[in-house]
C-alpha cells in the first residue's frame, strides 16, 4: 500500500520543513508538492527534500486561489505517475496525528473524513509550536473569536476511485464513493501563528479571492479579511480572529480548550 501526499504551499517557510519531516515518520511514503508564488525561501527548503528524493516539486502560478484544479490534478498525478494507493491533500500548516497506514489498511471505505482542530495560541504570545499548545476541542459556533470556532474535515482518498477534490479538500468527488469517518485521526490546524503570520496570510489569500472568477460563496473568510483590512480594521479583525490570552484561559476553564502535548516542539 503506497501512500503519497499532497501538499500546495505558498510562502511557508516557517513550518512546511517540520510538515515535511512530520508526515514521512509518520508513513507517507512520498510528497508530491506544488509551490504556488513563494519569495520566503520556501521553494529552497522543498528542493531540499527534492535532492533526498522524498519529494517532488512542481510548480503553479495561478495567483486565483483556484485550490480545487491544483489539489485535484496532483491527487490524480499521484495515482498514475506515482503509484499511490491513497492520497493525502494537505496544506503547510496541518499536521495529520493518528496511524495514517493502519485506519487506510483497515478501512471498507475509499473517502476518509478526517477531523480537524485548530491549535492556537494567545495572541498577545510569540508564536511557537509550544506556544501554541491549546486544542479547540470542543469548538463553538457561537465563539467570539475565530479560531474558537468549529472548523470542517478533509479527506483522504482512494487514489483510482477519485474525479476531483473540492475547494480546501474538504470533501471529494469519487467514483461509487463509500464515505467513512476516521476517527483515530485528528488533524492539528496551526492556521495563525503570530501576528505578522496573519498579515501575510489575510493579504495575500483574500487578495486572491478577490481576484478570483471562482463561486463567491467559496473563501468566505477569506474575502471577508479581505474587505475588512482594505477597510483599515486590521488591528480590530485580528482580535476578532485569535483569542487574548484571557478568553484562552476562559475556553480552557469551560471545556472548549485542551492542553494538547503532541507536537510542541517539531524541530
Amino acid at each position: 500500500m503506497k501512500l503519497v501526499m499532497t501538499l500546495l504551499v505558498r510562502d511557508e517557510a516557517d513550518i512546511v520543513a517540520a510538515n515535511i519531516r512530520h508526515h514521512l515518520a509518520s508513513g507517507v511514503d512520498h510528497i508530491l508538492a506544488t509551490d504556488n508564488g513563494s519569495t520566503d525561501g520556501t521553494i529552497e527548503i522543498l528542493e531540499s527534500f527534492a535532492r533526498d528524493g522524498s519529494l517532488t516539486l512542481r510548480h503553479d502560478a495561478d495567483d486565483t486561489f483556484d485550490q480545487a484544479r491544483i489539489t485535484t490534478g496532483m491527487a490524480l498525478l499521484a495515482g498514475e505517475r506515482f503509484g499511490a494507493d491513497w492520497v493525502l491533500s494537505n496544506d503547510a500548516d496541518e499536521f495529520w496525528v493518528g496511524p495514517l497506514r493502519e485506519t487506510v489498511a483497515a478501512t471498507p471505505g475509499n473517502l476518509l473524513f478526517c477531523r480537524r482542530a485548530n491549535r492556537i495560541a494567545a495572541r498577545e504570545e510569540e508564536w511557537s509550536f509550544a506556544a501554541a499548545r491549546h486544542l479547540a476541542i470542543a469548538p463553538k459556533a457561537e465563539a467570539r473569536a475565530e479560531l474558537l470556532r468549529p472548523i470542517p474535515p478533509k479527506v483522504l482518498v482512494r487514489a483510482d476511485n477519485l474525479i476531483r477534490l473540492t475547494q480546501g479538500c474538504h470533501n471529494a468527488e469519487m467514483r461509487d464513493a463509500h464515505p467513512a469517518p476516521a476517527r483515530e485521526i485528528l488533524i492539528r490546524h496551526f492556521a495563525v501563528r503570530g501576528r505578522a503570520h496573519f498579515i501575510r496570510k489575510a493579504t495575500a489569500g483574500g487578495a486572491a479571492y478577490a481576484r478570483s472568477t471562482l463561486d463567491p460563496r467559496l473563501g468566505a473568510h477569506w474575502r471577508r479579511w479581505h474587505t475588512e483590512i482594505e477597510a483599515g480594521r486590521l488591528d480590530a479583525l485580528y482580535a476578532e480572529v485569535v483569542p487574548s490570552g484571557a478568553e484562552i484561559a476562559a475556553a480552557l476553564s469551560e471545556g472548549t480548550l485542551a492542553e494538547d502535548t503532541r507536537l510542541l516542539q517539531i524541530p
